[in-house]
């Protein structure tokens, strides 16, 4: 048993219904492997390559991040630091891209590894790699 967005997302299982967070639709027009073979997309990170991607959100307050950003949106920041991890899991993106050549600390690459999330090198601005993007899910 499946429920629209509206209602929630429900699964019926055997031991009863089983409920979490709405999921939306998604109409694939890219993945992350999509995107890495593009030139100026380096993977650091490369734990789910088949990862659906159907927007792009550019934020550095980790706040409006979590809030905003949809589940299967590419996130670009130039923040470096393991809250980065802790807000990609909680929004549930497709990756993150790391824009400007800025690099992850230690501490972030670990939890990206550990939590499976996709993470992305880039020389371009956050403004030049949206517009790459947006061009692919065009």
């Amino acid at each position: 048993m499946l429920f629209s967005k509206a209602e929630g997302f429900c699964q019926n299982k055997s031991f009863g219904l089983a409920c979490g967070k709405p999921k939306r639709k998604v109409n694939i027009k890219m993945t992350v492997l999509d995107l890495l073979q593009k030139e100026d997309f380096t993977a650091l990170n490369a734990a789910d390559k088949n990862r659906a991607v159907t927007g792009c959100y550019i934020g550095d307050l980790l706040s409006f991040v979590m809030g905003r950003a949809k589940e299967n949106d590419l996130w670009i920041t130039i923040m470096s630091n393991i809250n980065v991890a802790a807000v990609a899991s909680l929004a549930d993106v497709s990756a993150v891209i790391l824009a400007e050549g800025v690099t992850p600390d230690d501490d972030l690459l670990t939890a990206a590894k550990q939590k499976q999330i996709n993470l992305i090198l880039t020389n371009l601005t956050a403004y030049e790699a949206a517009i790459k993007i947006s061009r692919l899910l065009k």
